[in-house]
């Protein structure tokens, strides 16, 4: 993700858009469909420009990991591909894994930092 940016008034609450550019994957226009601060968030695609998906939505839900130190991130994506999406689906599985995993570290370290 390069840009991300509130499109509505209302922010961070249900009914909230925002207009997210991925390199190399276009840009979306995101409708959040749950807003708990601290515990979920959910959000569909309403547009996109994207080769890969028809539809999109993505579901955030956090909670204390077992711990009791750490958050634990429970994230789940599901996509309505098109015929490029299909056959790029395994590539992109393993793909959205890794970026995931990796943001997480990169999120983990930018709040140790804080």
């Amino acid at each position: 993700m390069y840009s991300a940016r509130w499109i509505s008034p209302d922010i961070e609450r249900v009914g909230a858009e925002r207009e997210v550019r991925l390199h190399g994957l276009g840009k979306y226009v995101e409708r959040f469909i749950a807003w708990e601060p601290g515990a979920r968030f959910s959000f569909t695609m309403t547009s996109s420009s994207s080769p890969l998906a028809h539809a999109l939505a993505e579901d955030f839900k956090m909670a204390p990991a077992r711990d009791g130190a750490a958050t634990r991130i429970d994230w789940t994506l599901a996509a309505d591909p098109t015929l490029v999406g299909k056959v790029f689906r395994f590539g992109l599985e393993v793909t959205m894994r890794r970026v995931f995993l990796r943001s997480g570290k990169q999120l983990e370290a930018y709040l140790r930092g804080r």
